[in-house]
């Protein structure tokens, strides 16, 4: 008992007093309200770290500012601005250079985003951010070409759902195109090397998928939940070195998966851990029967 009532004492100093017990004890800082604008910030090494958001009901655009009473924002964080139900527009300041894989993922309002122009590391076009040499996606609106009515989102087919990623991208970023579940089709470019984890999470309309050959990574989960029913195959190409575990969990309509690839070579690689574990369909994790795997001669 004394032990446990010990235990517990420690715990609260350590809350309570970083300091005193900096080696066992992280320092926890609560973020400082920027203004009206309902983010939330902190300052580490002398630059200014977005941290969170509280959304409001009448707020659709918030904007990342260049520097807070001269400091520059530099960071927005994992699950900063995420989760938010009423923003349609996330303004960039010129000095944001390192964005949290998760730091605004499932904004199901959002249409667009726009990064200044004076920013060295990111850029928008139409709506869409990439690094500034165009070689990384780093973040796709999930509303982006639909009509948004207060209550719902309604698709708007005049704008069309599909979208054509530009020639002489090489990564899809971690999460890139969260839980966009409106895009029925996502043009991949020939320049394509990896698909980092969770790219196309929750993708659940997106009819299926043309893997470019020159193709070298699929992250774990890159496919999970893509689970229209017209995605019935894939074809995998024969320079994939590497696929992370679960990479087409629940994507259940799945049928046929051509592999490029010899049988005999896949089981080294999956021997190897360079194809990890269950990287193929899978029923919530679970071996699933109903779709056939094809190897090369």
């Amino acid at each position: 008992m004394m032990k446990k009532r010990f235990l517990g004492v420690l715990i609260v100093l350590c809350v309570l007093s970083p300091v005193v017990f900096a080696a066992g004890c992280e320092e926890i800082v609560f973020p400082t309200a920027l203004g009206d604008t309902g983010l939330g910030y902190v300052v580490r090494n002398g630059e200014v770290h977005i941290e969170d958001y509280t959304d409001s009901t009448i707020r659709d655009t918030v904007t990342i500012p260049d520097d807070v009473d001269g400091v520059p924002v530099t960071v927005i964080s994992d699950f900063s601005v995420c989760n938010a139900e009423t923003l349609r527009v996330i303004n960039i300041g010129k000095n944001v250079r390192e964005i949290g894989a998760w730091a605004m993922t499932n904004n199901q309002k959002l249409q667009a985003f726009n990064v200044s122009p004076e920013n060295e590391y990111f850029t928008s076009i139409d709506g869409v951010i990439y690094t500034k040499d165009l070689e990384t996606l780093v973040a796709y609106p999930p509303a982006k070409g639909v009509d948004i009515s207060d209550d719902n989102v309604v698709l708007d087919d005049s704008a069309g759902l599909s979208y054509t990623i530009p020639d002489g991208v090489r990564v899809i970023r971690s999460k890139a195109f969260y839980k966009c579940g409106h895009l029925e089709e996502i043009n991949l470019p020939d320049s394509l090397e990896v698909i980092e984890e969770k790219a196309f999470h929750y993708c659940s309309a997106v009819k299926g998928f043309t893997l470019p050959e020159g193709l070298i990574e699929i992250g774990k989960d890159a496919f999970a939940y893509c689970w229209s029913e017209d995605f019935t195959e894939l074809s995998i190409p024969a320079s994939v070195e590497r696929i992370g575990e679960y990479a087409m969990y629940n994507t259940n309509a799945i049928v046929t998966i051509y592999v490029n690839k010899t049988e005999s070579e896949v089981a080294a690689l999956e021997e190897s851990g360079a194809w990890g574990k269950k990287w193929y369909p899978t029923n919530n994790g679970r071996e699933r029967d109903g779709y056939e795997l094809i190897y090369a001669e």
